[in-house]
């Protein structure tokens, strides 16, 4: 990874079972087992911490997911940045899905026909509330989830599911809106992409080529990634490099399978269906970023603003593609550097969302508890209906 170390922080590479139970055909044996162990998938996951102590004001906890084609890679040349420019960022945690990166080497063999959103979505929360709880869930600490275009729809639906899990959440470029006529077109889409070799995991290797020489070649010159800044391209191979690094009859292997990826593109309409009904629903601010060339249309985002408009914190990139954080990064590193400061700002003037007691001493007094009960009792009953 570049960069490979750090004065400021240490990072693990850890893994965990993934959230359970799933939708139906996430999960297919070769030959079907009494064992429930052997339908558990596994999530594969880096956390950051701060080597010293924030010496003042709340911890800043971020967690990441990538897009479809992607993983956790693409983010840790920014979070390096991240922890040298923002004294208050404690732990930063970045998920690979099941399907991608280094999850799917876990997972291989057992990845089914079908994905949900919503499962990745639980995946998450799973790894958040129970696997580092201990960073997450605890007072005087600002979290904040960051999801690039699958990522995040998935952070939409982690906020409706967790409504004061996040402080905020920032969705970049989401695919999270859809009706017939688009999922028709991203049907046609999807056969042109598999006819094309837009989606691949091997790749074949010419005379002189190593292994990583031929998988760059190909990520440089057919894939969607080709402009991605060299450093944060680099970081996402390492995270899916096969362990060997071999050669196999003239093709350079990859551990994210292509049908895979298919697949979560595919169930990305279905899912999207089942959930933008909720979208007025949530009660977490959204700081939805959208660049000026995105896939998603003027529509889509007018639609999904519109439903979200007493949380949305609308903000948009000019010039930027779908893909601006890694072919950008920089510039994402400023926004998202504003946005985490507002949060903190936020934090000191509103209190502390999850463990509120102190906010309540200071601003209602000593006696808040029954003032709080009193209160509640009282509006439930002017504003009680059937």
């Amino acid at each position: 990874m570049f960069p490979e170390s750090s004065e400021i922080y240490n990072y693990t590479n850890k893994t965990t079972i993934a959230s359970e139970p799933r939708f139906s055909g996430a999960v297919v044996l070769e030959k079907p087992s009494t064992n429930s162990a052997d339908y558990q998938l596994q999530i594969a996951y880096r956390l950051y911490n701060r080597k010293t102590a924030v010496k003042s004001g709340p911890k800043v906890n971020l967690v990441f997911h990538h897009g479809n084609g992607m993983n956790k890679g693409i983010w840790h040349y920014q979070i390096d940045q991240w922890f040298n420019i923002l004294p208050n960022l404690d732990s930063v945690l970045a998920v690979d899905c099941v399907s991608h990166g280094q999850s799917a080497k876990l997972n291989r063999g057992k990845l089914g026909y079908a994905v949900s959103w919503i499962d990745i979505a639980k995946d998450v929360i799973k790894v958040v509330k129970y696997d580092e709880k201990d960073i997450f869930l605890q007072p005087n600490v600002v979290n904040i989830f960051v999801g690039h275009s699958l990522g995040g729809m998935v952070s939409f639906i982690t906020a409706y599911f967790e409504p004061t899990l996040f402080d905020a959440i920032v969705p970049l470029n989401p695919v999270a809106q859809v009706d017939q006529d688009r999922a028709d077109l991203l049907s046609m889409v999807f056969q042109r992409w598999q006819e094309t070799e837009k989606i691949s995991n091997r790749y074949p290797v010419e005379k002189g080529e190593t292994y990583e020489d031929a998988v760059w070649r190909y990520y440089k010159t057919k894939s969607f990634f080709k402009k991605f800044d060299d450093k944060i391209l680099q970081n996402m191979l390492e995270d899916d490099y096969t362990d060997e690094r071999s050669i196999k009859h003239g093709f350079a292997y990859t551990n994210t399978d292509a049908q895979q990826e298919f697949l979560l593109y595919f169930g990305g309409s279905p899912s999207i269906a089942r959930i933008q009904g909720i979208y007025d629903q949530i009660t977490t601010p959204v700081y939805h970023i959208v660049g000026e060339f995105d896939t998603a249309g003027d529509t889509a985002v007018e639609a999904i603003r519109e439903s979200m408009k007493k949380v949305i914190h609308p903000i948009d990139i000019p010039k930027a593609t779908h893909l601006v954080n890694a072919e950008s990064p920089q510039l994402f590193v400023e926004i998202l550097r504003n946005i985490i400061l507002e949060r903190v700002d936020i934090f000191h003037k509103s209190g502390d969302i999850r463990y509120p007691d102190s906010h309540y001493l200071k601003t209602i007094g000593i006696d808040y508890k029954s003032q709080l009960l009193k209160r509640h009792f009282e509006e439930g009953f002017l504003s009680y209906k059937l």
